[in-house]
């Protein structure tokens, strides 16, 4: 199935704008692929999200069929010792177990890529082997670990990116996630 603009919707909302409703059905989601209760899923939103961190819902027909977080966060250059720039976090991916392998996460990711691209940010994500394949359709790169030290998280995962600037991102760095 071929997907198109005129039946699905994209909506962003920023952290502090997200009612308790659009909460509920993203933990709904959530829920079908992680097994973290309700009142866990509330307790991390509450602890490590930050007002300005984006929800993307995508949606067709008034159901939540796929979802995404990206968390605005800092990036340190580890050589200059300075904050060299903001960045999107790309926390959580998740679509629908009835509308995947339908043409519905190119739709979505490539809309949440815009965003990043548009704000000219950089976007890192973490992610299994498995996955990699996925995210390079999508313009993401994988990136040696040692380039990116991660100060609050210890991770065996992968690290990819999108809209990395070479030129500007010459150095190593440390993140800080939470």
């Amino acid at each position: 199935m071929l997907v198109t603009q005129d039946n699905l919707k994209t909506k962003i909302i920023k952290n502090k704008n997200i009612n308790l409703i659009e909460l509920k059905k993203i933990i709904k989601l959530k829920k079908s692929e992680w097994k973290y209760n309700y009142s866990s899923q509330i307790k991390w939103i509450k602890s490590f999200l930050k007002p300005n961190d984006v929800h993307f819902l995508l949606i067709k027909n008034n159901k939540l069929i796929g979802y995404n977080l990206l968390r605005k966060r800092i990036i340190f250059d580890r050589v200059k010792h300075t904050n060299k720039s903001d960045f999107f976090y790309f926390d959580t991916f998740i679509i629908d177990k009835k509308y995947r392998k339908k043409g519905y996460a190119r739709y979505f990711i490539n809309k949440i890529n815009n965003f990043i691209l548009k704000d000219k940010k950089l976007g890192l994500l973490l992610c299994k082997k498995i996955h990699i394949n996925f995210y390079k359709k999508y313009k993401w790169k994988k990136v040696i670990k040692k380039k990116f030290i991660f100060l609050d998280k210890k991770t065996r995962l992968n690290i990819m990116v999108i809209n990395f600037n070479k030129n500007k991102f010459r150095n190593n760095y440390s993140v800080k996630l939470n």
